[in-house]
């Protein structure tokens, strides 16, 4: 136990820890982004290689060789030991192409790092958000409301389809091209005047990305035993 504590990477072992070894359920906490880097074996000998691979001395005269032993274990690591622990939406695969400039840079990499930065932040809110749907949260009657709300909000937008039309003139309307008078949707029962505006709902922030809005969203008749 002790020869294989002083084998563990300070990375390795926190894995270990946090994901491998707790008895908590890690899906609700963790995620695994993996890089695959083109080529990047075939540039062994760049003096940046040893920041993406593990490297040793060798005695055949060459500066380095692969670290076999360390390769080995990160790959039973990576696609054995995490994938048994994390389900496939817990995990993000990206691929990048090493860089004649030397592995992974700014210029080079410009794509693949957009790409992990939007990956990164929507794992995270996905994350957060399942945790606070499934976490308790005390019985009292506005979180109740605020909860159901929406709930009710995403229920209808995940189902709502076509009617881009109408999305659109709202939109217009939110982005300000129709300032100074109130929007009112009206329509017969049933022609799905409230899953348009739960539609609109989500899409706003959307709509209005960088001007940081504040939504407020309520759907009358939709919680039972509300006092106000």
């Amino acid at each position: 136990m002790f020869a294989s504590h002083i084998n563990l990477s300070v990375t390795q072992e926190e894995i270990e820890i946090g994901l491998l070894q707790t008895p908590k359920d890690p899906n609700m906490t963790c995620l695994c982004f993996v890089r695959e880097i083109e080529h990047l074996q075939e540039n062994i000998r760049h003096h940046r290689t040893s920041k993406f691979l593990d490297l040793q001395p060798t005695e055949k005269g060459e500066p380095v060789e692969l670290d076999l032993d360390a390769y080995e274990r990160l790959t039973i690591l990576r696609d054995q030991e995490i994938p048994k622990r994390l389900n496939k939406e817990n995990i993000v695969k990206l691929k990048t192409t090493w860089s004649e400039h030397g592995g992974i840079n700014a210029t080079d990499s410009r794509d693949y790092l957009l790409q992990l930065c939007e990956a990164f932040y929507n794992k995270m809110v996905w994350l957060i958000d399942k945790n606070l749907h499934d976490k308790y949260v005390e019985e009292d009657e506005y979180s109740r409301e605020l909860l159901e709300v929406l709930r009710f909000r995403n229920r209808l937008s995940r189902d709502f389809l076509g009617r881009t039309e109408l999305l659109y003139v709202v939109e217009k309307y939110v982005t300000g091209l129709a300032k100074g008078v109130p929007m009112v949707v009206y329509g017969e029962s049933g022609t799905g005047k409230t899953a348009l505006i739960a539609k609109c709902a989500k899409e706003a922030k959307h709509w209005l990305s960088g001007a940081n809005p504040v939504i407020i969203v309520r759907f009358l008749g939709i919680v039972t035993n509300f006092n106000h």
